[in-house]
């Protein structure tokens, strides 16, 4: 099997922005010999992997390119599994859980992103300032997708208000995009047929959901807390909902949507959608 390591090293490269001088200098070798590598015309001493794949943060394996089905199904297993303890509101094993992830996969953005998801529902300041670390390496020194970016983006907010650093929480904040500029609000307008409805309803579905948070927030002085799966305290979650009627007029035509909204669960379900 002819394995082209040079060409992964050029991959993870480029990925992380480094250049071949950077690298050389990092393994005490010459700009030349990372050249060599690269166009596949030399293999790298094999006492020089462990320190390759440091520098990249990730395994030797992964370097070598063996297994990579496997090594997709062994991530997403850990992601399988945490759901049911995150459902059951066992966080702390959700991170034990997402620790031995990252030790296994250290390049994995997204196996990091949900340790600091984890540890991020816990009270103990020393763990939110770990998740906060977390986020702000992987934003730095990985390469998440725009949705993971985003994501982390929103999470680091209320952690730095939740440690008590709000000024950077609100600056922070402010850079995010406006609703108008989101996933959400955009799909509909470039999508046709069934996809835009389909995209449509979600757009309801979120603004509901965003509504009746706000609507809580407003009337209770409570806030949701920040976590793997967003609910709101616990003591006071489990009786709480929101049906919803809305009738829009346009013209001669009315349209009417039902809505049930549990903030236990944070579902919002259209019980009806139809003109009239």
């Amino acid at each position: 099997m002819f394995i082209k390591i040079g060409e992964r090293i050029k991959q993870l490269r480029r990925k992380r922005d480094v250049t071949q001088e950077r690298l050389a200098e990092y393994l005490g070798i010459t700009p030349q010999a990372v050249s060599r590598w690269e166009s596949e015309l030399a293999y790298p001493d094999i006492e020089l992997l462990p320190a390759v794949a440091d520098f990249f943060g990730t395994s030797v394996d992964e370097l070598l390119g063996v297994d990579a089905g496997k090594r997709e199904a062994e991530i997403n297993s850990y992601h399988t599994r945490s759901r049911a303890l995150w459902e059951s509101g066992k966080y702390g094993e959700a991170a034990a859980l997402f620790r031995e992830g990252v030790s296994r996969f250290p390049s994995d953005d997204g196996l990091w992103s949900e340790l600091a998801n984890s540890l991020s529902a816990s009270q103990n300041e020393e763990e939110l300032r770990e998740a906060v670390t977390i986020y702000e390496r992987v934003l730095s020194d990985g390469n998440p997708s725009p949705k993971l970016r985003a994501s982390i983006l929103g999470n680091l907010c209320l952690l730095y208000a939740k440690v008590g650093e709000r000024e950077r929480a609100i600056d922070l904040a402010r850079t995010l995009p406006h609703i108008y500029e989101s996933r959400v609000a955009t799909l509909p307008l470039v999508l046709d047929g069934e996809e835009r409805e389909a995209a449509l309803k979600s757009a309801i579905f979120s603004a509901v959901d965003l509504l009746c948070v706000s609507i809580y927030s407003l009337a209770s002085g409570d806030t949701f807390e920040i976590g793997p799966d967003p609910v709101h305290k616990a003591e006071t979650a489990q009786n709480r909902n929101c049906k919803m009627a809305v009738e829009v007029r346009d013209g001669d035509k009315s349209y009417s949507f039902d809505f049930d909204w549990s903030n236990n669960r944070r579902n919002v379900s259209i019980m009806s959608f139809s003109p009239s």
